[in-house]
């Protein structure tokens, strides 16, 4: 059974609740970075609890951010609704405050925090669904699983990876397969030809 079209304005409203809660616990986490530093450091608490902290905020705001509209747009959550915010991200908070090299090293970073995010992300999922069957049947036993417990998470080996080399660039087997056979016959031709030139 198909799902109903989503609206328009839940799918907005879903976003910033979204960004909310990341800018809320981006803040919260940078914060308590930021004074924890300061304590070990002798420095103010308060100045580096507040930068720390709006920095975090609007990092994680914007990450969480483009994760959500490109999970809506593309319907799934994977490598990609991951990877491509977390470069977006890095890189293109650094452009505005900063040189290109480090922009360039931002997106980098942000594209190796974005995968862990997805590979962290996996882990709980597997590890909270088989805890979640363990306890069923330590309370109820070997009954039929409920159907929230029979689907389980994509194992990580299942992942299809994507390419990082464009579509346009890939070359169908069928047309691999034309290539090799013409030059072949180029290459009989050569050596026919050479054969005829000797004699």
């Amino acid at each position: 059974m198909e799902k109903p079209p989503q609206d328009p304005l839940d799918d907005a409203l879903n976003i910033i609740k979204s960004m909310i809660t990341g800018c809320v616990g981006g803040g919260i986490f940078g914060a308590a970075s930021g004074a924890t530093l300061a304590a070990i450091r002798g420095d103010r608490i308060g100045f580096y609890a507040a930068s720390m902290g709006a920095n975090f905020a609007l990092t994680t705001a914007s990450y969480v951010t483009f994760h959500e509209l490109l999970v809506q747009k593309r319907g799934k959550r994977d490598l990609v609704s991951y990877v491509i915010p977390g470069t977006i991200t890095g890189g293109g908070l650094l452009a505005l405050v900063s040189t290109p090299i480090r922009a360039a090293q931002g997106a980098a970073a942000g594209t190796a925090l974005g995968t862990g995010v997805f590979f962290a992300s996996r882990y709980f999922e597997q590890w909270r669904h088989a805890n979640a069957v363990e306890r069923y049947i330590a309370k109820y036993g070997e009954d039929p699983l409920p159907d929230e417990l029979k689907h389980k998470p994509e194992p990580l080996s299942d992942i299809d990876f994507p390419s990082i080399v464009p579509s346009f660039v890939h070359i169908k087997e069928d047309e691999i397969e034309q290539r090799i056979q013409a030059r072949v016959r180029e290459l009989q031709q050569a050596d026919s030809n050479s054969s005829d030139f000797g004699h």
